[in-house]
């Protein structure tokens, strides 16, 4: 008895609500992002760079992202990387996953030494976790810092994302055989997604698609 007393002070809060959990989040939080999920994660997929989106960018969604992002929550990433690998394996369109791996979209090292950890790189993680596609977290390097890209119109988008990346090690080393998912959080206008496509092609690689934890863009 008291040590069931004791463990009401020893749980974990959830990072979402604050209210005491056994895991990453809660089970209303964890039920309420579900919600934000698309029903079908392939809407986007026959697009000229195919894309896999797990959720809209919006509510509960957007406010795990935040902290994500912000709040040092790095088990937030990889939890909802799991739940994207999930949506995957129901009806994924890549029959040979020996043949795929997945690459994140790097930060800046000033960057990331600042935050700690790639949150793109933690959804690959669970991602992979789930599919068995496995992940090169040192696939791309970003070679130079950009600003936010939030607010800027495309023309402004593309000028600031003009050869930011470069092959990283991981790459070098890998056979042209493997085509390549790039795993980002957020597909706003592609900009950033489709210029790491093009140094992966310039590389000799085939990309097979972008896979997206969220977007504002809307399904039908």
């Amino acid at each position: 008895m008291w040590k069931d007393f004791l463990s009401l002070f020893l749980r974990d809060n959830c990072p979402l609500c604050q209210r005491p959990c056994d895991g990453t989040l809660c089970g209303d939080c964890d039920r309420t992002l579900l919600t934000y999920a698309f029903r079908d994660p392939f809407v986007y997929w026959r697009e000229e760079l195919p894309l896999f989106v797990w959720g809209r960018y919006e509510g509960k969604l957007k406010q795990a992202i935040a902290r994500l992002k912000y709040d040092s929550q790095p088990a937030i990433g990889t939890h909802l990387g799991v739940a994207m690998g999930r949506a995957w394996n129901q009806s994924h369109p890549l029959p040979k996953l020996a043949l795929c791996a997945l690459i994140p979209v790097p930060l800046h090292p000033h960057r990331l030494a600042a935050r700690g950890y790639n949150q793109a790189q933690l959804l690959g993680a669970g991602f992979s976790e789930v599919t068995g596609i496995p992940i090169l977290p040192a696939g791309l390097v970003r070679q130079r810092d950009t600003v936010a890209l939030y607010g800027l119109n495309l023309v402004q988008r593309q000028t600031a994302m003009k050869e930011v990346f470069e092959p990283g090690k991981d790459l070098k080393r890998l056979s042209r055989d493997v085509s390549i998912l790039l795993v980002d959080d957020i597909y706003t206008t592609g900009t950033t997604v489709k210029e790491a496509a093009t140094v992966l092609k310039n590389a000799g690689f085939k990309l097979s698609g972008v896979v997206a934890l969220s977007t504002g863009k809307r399904s039908n």
